[in-house]
């Protein structure tokens, strides 16, 4: 075999009537992929779950491999696309009426922040960093975590934001940390912990923190100060 033979490279060494029948192989997957979405759910087809995007994977490639190898023929394709589709259901219908199923395979909200509040553990359990967990708020509109009465990592990957009607002074996340980190000053009542965000609301925790150096919530030593809006350079 000559490396980089222009016309192996682009074109191959089969008969140029074999292109035609690329073009049809492609067309009849293609309408037959169309088809067969149609019993698919419509949750399927916008927010997918960890299994379901193996299964668009897998649709993908069992459509795509008869459209081009000439060994494969299209109904070995198209019968991987129907056994892939009728699992899809049978997969559907057990998480509807099986709660167990759907814990095992769905997992369970998490809650990610309450009462301005980043909850212990919760980013390692919905594998976050914390500044894409503050990415998220800001694109639920949250400038500073006291907005926040909580949030909730749902089962699709998205973020449920409930906020506050009176919203609490809190850790700023506007703008982003990476455009200007927050400064770390010395404890007092109006200070968020740069780590959970909790505010030292009373007198009491301003004096345990200060007396510890630590937020009374998670024990980090780093606080600065708690605003009642965050506000874009």
């Amino acid at each position: 075999m000559k490396p980089f033979a222009l016309e192996r490279l682009f074109w191959g060494s089969d008969p140029w009537g074999f292109y035609g029948e690329i073009v049809f192989r492609s067309l009849v997957m293609y309408l037959v992929l169309l088809v067969l979405l149609r019993f698919l759910s419509k949750r399927a087809l916008t927010q997918l779950s960890i299994l379901e995007f193996g299964i668009v994977i897998v649709l993908g490639s069992a459509a795509g491999d008869p459209t081009f190898y000439k060994d494969i023929p299209l109904f070995h394709g198209i019968l991987v696309l129907l056994v892939i589709v009728i699992v899809q259901r049978v997969y559907t219908y057990f998480l509807r009426h099986n709660e167990t199923v759907e814990t095992a395979m769905e997992g369970t909200p998490i809650l990610m922040v309450l009462h301005g509040v980043i909850q212990k553990d919760a980013l390692a359990e919905a594998r976050l960093s914390q500044e894409e967990l503050f990415q998220l708020l800001r694109c639920q509109g949250i400038s500073q975590l006291g907005e926040v009465k909580a949030a909730y990592m749902e089962q699709s990957g998205q973020l449920s934001v409930f906020q506050r009607e009176t919203p609490l002074p809190g850790l700023a996340i506007v703008p982003p940390w990476d455009l200007r980190q927050p400064v770390v000053t010395e404890q007092a009542v109006e200070q968020a912990c740069v780590q959970c965000g909790k505010y030292q609301e009373s007198p009491e925790d301003a004096v345990k923190a200060t007396r510890r150096g630590q937020c009374v919530y998670c024990g980090h030593d780093g606080f600065t100060e708690a605003v009642q809006k965050g506000e874009p350079d």
